[in-house]
């Protein structure tokens, strides 16, 4: 009788173990969230830096470019 009392859904031990079990599926959710936003991290660190490069580059070729221009005009 007593187990059967246990395993009600009004009970506190049944509902502390809904509770549980709805937390530790939340901790394990925020593990994948936190490595996918890593991943994601990474990813945009490299798109920036690459950013970077090619309007150096843009830069560059357009300083030369007005140097060539004014050294002939």
């Amino acid at each position: 009788m007593d187990q059967q009392r246990d395993r009600e859904p009004s009970s506190v031990a049944y509902l502390l173990g809904q509770l549980t079990a709805k937390v530790d599926l939340l901790l394990s959710n925020q593990q994948s969230y936190n490595e996918r936003h890593d991943e994601l991290e990474q990813r945009v660190s490299i798109l920036e830096r690459d950013k970077a490069k090619i309007l150096g580059a843009v830069l560059v070729i357009s300083t030369v470019i007005g140097f060539v221009a004014n050294y002939f005009l």
